[in-house]
């Protein structure tokens, strides 16, 4: 895949590249890259984590409640 940047940011990373201690181009493209990714996937996690915790208060159930029935279940597999 070929990354095209405008010459104003590519101006910027250049900036960045030495200060930060990379050794090229690629490999802060990546670095940030990765980083985003990680970012839109917790982004993603905590979206959900609400949806449950939501969908919990309207049935009634509160997490102490599941977080004991999980060990008692834990013990019984042991």
């Amino acid at each position: 895949m070929e990354v095209k940047v405008s010459p104003k940011l590519k101006e910027e990373i250049s900036g960045l590249l030495k200060e930060y201690g990379y050794e090229s181009e690629k490999d802060f493209i990546e670095d940030a890259l990765r980083h985003w990714v990680l970012e839109l996937k917790k982004m993603d996690f905590l979206t959900k984590v609400s949806e449950i915790r939501e969908r919990m208060k309207r049935k009634g159930l509160r997490e102490k409640d599941i977080l004991r029935d999980f060990e008692k279940f834990r013990r019984l597999r042991k």
